[in-house]
């Protein structure tokens, strides 16, 4: 019978390993969120975390790499979120709502202020600026891939381009939530979303009146 205690072979010591670190990517996340960029040592995450600073350098190879990793693992959680939150959106009106019910969890987080900080100390380091830049990918196919879909249901497609539109709506997604970040002014933001759903319905009104024509070339729409 199997005793319990440490965990003994292969499946075991990368179990160990991923715990540690876990552990690591924890401990710098809550350090860059509370501390600063300036203030995120290995001395002060080793010290948030109770561990050792060589076990930094010993899995990632330098505190900025330990910073990135724990800042893409924040990311890849609030993207799931919003993922499953807009699966099978189509409307202007069903983007806006559900982005407002995200909105709050995603500023409690901490991921937003993290993200402020590895920006701040990116201006000095194109090194760590292409790594959190790389972060973004994922966002902009996301968020492209969405654009795509409820710009094509509405027949608006062919007037907006999903590439342009993708990166003018993560501007200013990622400009409020900044906003908040440095303002603290939550309920603004949030009613700035209320206001946004009120003008999303009449503008789903007004282009599902339209029809699909909206979107059409002029031969196409004399078809009609």
């Amino acid at each position: 019978m199997a005793k319990g205690g440490r965990r003994s072979g292969p499946a075991g010591e990368r179990g160990d390993r991923a715990e540690t670190r876990q552990r690591l990517i924890t401990a710098a996340f809550d350090t860059l969120q509370e501390e600063g960029f300036a203030a995120t040592s290995a001395r002060a995450i080793a010290e948030r975390g109770g561990f050792n600073q060589t076990q930094i350098f010993y899995y990632f190879g330098s505190v900025n790499s330990l910073l990135v990793a724990a800042f893409e693992q924040s990311s890849m959680e609030q993207l799931a979120a919003y993922v499953e939150a807009l699966e099978g959106v189509t409307t202007i009106t069903g983007l806006f709502d559900a982005v407002r019910a995200r909105i709050e969890g995603d500023l409690e987080s901490g991921h937003m202020k993290v993200l402020a900080e590895l920006a701040g100390g990116s201006t000095s380091d194109p090194g760590l600026k292409a790594e959190v830049a790389r972060c973004f990918e994922p966002w902009f196919e996301f968020t492209r891939a969405t654009l795509d879909r409820i710009l094509a249901a509405s027949g608006l497609d062919a007037l907006l381009p999903p590439d342009q539109m993708a990166l003018i709506v993560l501007a200013l997604f990622l400009g409020i939530q900044q906003l908040v970040n440095l303002t603290d002014q939550t309920g603004a933001a949030l009613e700035a979303f209320a206001t946004g759903q009120r003008f999303a319905g009449l503008f789903d009104q007004m282009f599902s009146a339209a029809g699909p024509a909206v979107g059409a070339g002029p031969d196409e729409r004399k078809g009609q």
